[in-house]
């Protein structure tokens, strides 16, 4: 029982944007790859049981799929842009923040053709 859990560990772990995959990340700093895997394997086993015995479904909260964690994110760039003393209003329609006072394209297009002349990859503009 316990290879198969952790055999279903390193699947859950490979995941993209489970939750299993950012506790794996959290945890292997601290413990290390097999005991990561193995606090996953017992989530995982304490998972299986709460489906089996309770009937309940299981829904995945990881970070890529809940939106109270996006909005939650965006409060807290607002905030950190407000405290560098820009002035940011968010757009209702748009539901991403703009920001009013400073444009960043021409910053922006410079570093990512500093970036390209050094040979490093060009930073994202999250717009």
């Amino acid at each position: 029982m316990r290879r198969l859990l952790n055999q279903a560990a390193h699947a859950a772990v490979k995941t993209k944007g489970s939750i299993f995959e950012f506790v794996y990340r959290r945890l292997v700093v601290r413990l290390g790859h097999a005991q990561a895997i193995g606090a996953i394997a017992h989530r995982l086993c304490r998972l299986v049981w709460k489906i089996l015995h309770d009937g309940i479904t299981y829904e995945e909260r990881g970070p890529a799929v809940t939106r109270a964690c996006a909005q939650r994110r965006a409060a807290k760039m607002i905030r950190e842009l407000r405290g560098l003393g820009y002035r940011v209003e968010r757009n209702p329609s748009l539901e991403q923040p703009s920001v009013i006072g400073r444009d960043f394209r021409p910053w922006f297009e410079e570093l990512k053709k500093n970036a390209e002349q050094v040979g490093c990859r060009p930073p994202l503009l999250l717009a």
